[in-house]
């Protein structure tokens, strides 16, 4: 057939992938180099739709990783072959195979006005210390699988991991970031079992997989952070995907009740838009009659190759709350937020994040108890706040990032203050991080 004429711009011939190994070697040694490179491909086809998806790296991308594709099919053919010949007795003579992995979080975070050094800045997760140089996270993870069962875990140190201790504290299990075990029973349903990060949300715990460095108020306030339970996750070659979770309570390594956490999720995701609706429900609290519930929805549109967009909403009640300052117990807590992102990538250097959140506290108990955000002083009514962020990051290399970030946090009442002790309605922060993933 005759090929459509293209632009000038769009000249390049298309070259049909092709896979060669050495036949000479034994057949186990064959088996090995095959399955190495089938996990390597996939790897790097993992990797390349995870950077489409959150945007980090533009449609330039999607040609090399339809190549990946075709030649991850090509490679399952070959060890097809190879199994035929190996036979039933040699089909599981292989080891597993493991991989190791690092990350590290460090940053510098100045608030103009805040004098005292190390405070914590009430309210924020991951970046909260003033003034003050802070190795926030230095992690170590290993990724395993063999035949159809795979295992993760990662081991976590610094403020990062004193922060997602959660409601328990412990000294031990806080220092494990996830630790789960997944089964396939197809290449598209799979069951995990382990501690896990939420299903939950936008953004995601590490700052690497986020446009920005902070975390939203969305993601420190209006959602959980991680569960220990079962994970059952579909995927259907059209882009539709969905989920069913069954958690023990959120945050947390021990139930406090007889009752489960239960969640759910839809999706949809093509080579430029994806959705997802997440919904998660259960008794919390000591009471098994008060629930905590959580809609959440989060999408995302590549307008062009260098320019996404992305919206997130959530709307919360918690029945059984308990108020962060008096301790008064079944505080009946609603809120919803909404966050709009953009992200333009100039060139494969930098890239620049806005991001604008609106965070209303629906809470209606008064002066009887405390609300979301917490106060150094006696918190009387609901806040409403509004945040804006504007992230610059540079890719120094394919493991490397500095980010530069300014944030402008402004609530309805004074819930800070500043270095001489008096009450503000606003907080500026500026930081520079430096993100590393190995």
């Amino acid at each position: 057939k005759k090929s459509k004429r293209v632009s000038s711009t769009k000249r390049e011939r298309y070259t049909k992938p092709f896979y060669y190994f050495d036949k000479s070697l034994s057949l186990e040694d064959q088996y090995e180099v095959v399955s190495a490179d089938l996990q390597r491909e996939e790897q790097a086809l993992i990797s390349f739709k995870e950077s489409i998806k959150r945007g980090i790296a533009s449609s330039y991308l999607e040609r090399p990783m339809r190549m990946v594709e075709e030649k991850i099919i090509l490679i399952k053919n070959e060890l097809s072959k190879l199994e035929e010949k190996r036979g039933p007795a040699s089909a599981d003579a292989s080891g597993p195979q493991i991989k190791f992995g690092a990350m590290l979080d460090f940053y510098y975070l100045h608030s103009p006005g805040r004098s005292q050094e190390g405070t914590a800045i009430p309210n924020r997760n991951y970046d909260r210390k003033n003034n003050d140089f802070t190795m926030n996270l230095f992690e170590l993870n290993v990724a395993a699988s063999f035949n159809k069962m795979s295992v993760y875990a990662d081991l976590d140190f610094g403020d990062f991991a004193d922060q997602n201790q959660g409601h328990d504290g412990d000294g031990i299990n806080h220092n494990i970031g996830q630790a789960y075990l997944t089964y396939d029973f197809a290449d598209n349903l799979s069951l995990s079992a382990g501690k896990m990060y939420t299903h939950v949300g936008y953004e995601v715990a590490k700052a690497q997989e986020n446009w920005n460095y902070s975390r939203a108020f969305t993601f420190s306030l209006a959602g959980p952070f991680w569960h220990e339970g079962v994970a059952l996750r579909y995927s259907h070659d059209k882009g539709f995907n969905a989920g069913a979770f069954v958690y023990d309570n959120s945050d947390s390594s021990a139930e406090n009740n007889s009752d489960k956490t239960y969640g759910t999720q839809l999706g949809y995701s093509n080579d430029r838009f994806h959705f997802l609706f997440n919904f998660i429900t259960g008794a919390e609290g000591m009471d098994r009659g008060k629930t905590k519930t959580i809609y959440e929805f989060n999408t995302q549109y590549a307008l062009t190759d260098s320019f996404s967009l992305a919206l997130n909403g959530v709307f919360g009640s918690d029945e059984a709350a308990v108020a962060p300052l008096t301790g008064t117990a079944n505080v009946d807590k609603k809120w919803s937020t909404f966050v709009l992102y953009g992200n333009w990538v100039l060139n494969k250097k930098w890239s620049f994040t806005p991001r604008l959140e609106l965070f209303n506290d629906d809470t209606k108990n008064g002066a009887i108890a405390d609300h979301i955000f917490i106060n150094s002083a006696e918190d009387l009514k609901a806040d409403d706040m509004k945040s804006y962020t504007l992230t610059t990051t540079y890719h120094a290399n394919d493991y490397s990032q500095l980010r530069f970030e300014y944030r402008t946090d402004k609530a309805s009442s004074a819930i800070w203050t500043d270095g001489d002790g008096e009450a503000k309605d606003s907080l500026t922060t500026l930081s520079l991080s430096w993100l590393l993933t190995i």
